[in-house]
């Protein structure tokens, strides 16, 4: 089970996107190799903030109603929809592997916003420039 707020609130490019992640095993099995794969994708480019779900740093034994709990940061650079991608792993009381996946789609807002406007004055041939 994942879970997360459907709205952020406002974000804006410079912040840091800052997140708890908490993974629960709601089963009433133990599951076996648990991982949690956390990646950000934007209109540029993709970015894993954080993977336990390669051999080695997976939780070999994740019983019932244990929890996996991550902290996320990451600092926001590009204006436009962000995705988090959070991605579990694991394997079943059969050995069978299996994961699931939970999108999370966010927007990152321009903090600043300038509009000029050039207006001619017919006096002295000057021109002003009102900037907002």
């Amino acid at each position: 089970m994942l879970a997360l707020p459907q709205s952020f609130g406002d974000i804006f490019l410079g912040e840091t996107f800052s997140c708890y992640i908490s993974l629960c095993n709601i089963a009433p099995i133990e599951l076996a190799q648990v991982g949690l794969k956390v990646e950000v994708q934007t209109q540029l480019a993709r970015e894993t903030l954080s993977d336990s779900s390669v051999a080695g740093s997976a939780i070999a034994r994740f019983a019932s109603q244990q929890t996996l709990d991550k902290i996320i940061e990451y600092d926001l650079k590009d204006i436009g929809i962000h995705i988090l991608i959070c991605s579990a792993l694991y394997t079943d009381s059969q050995g069978e592997r299996k994961y699931f996946r939970k999108f999370f789609k966010f927007q990152v807002n321009n903090p600043l916003s300038m509009r000029s406007k050039t207006h001619a004055l017919s006096l002295n041939n000057e021109v002003l420039i009102e900037t907002h």
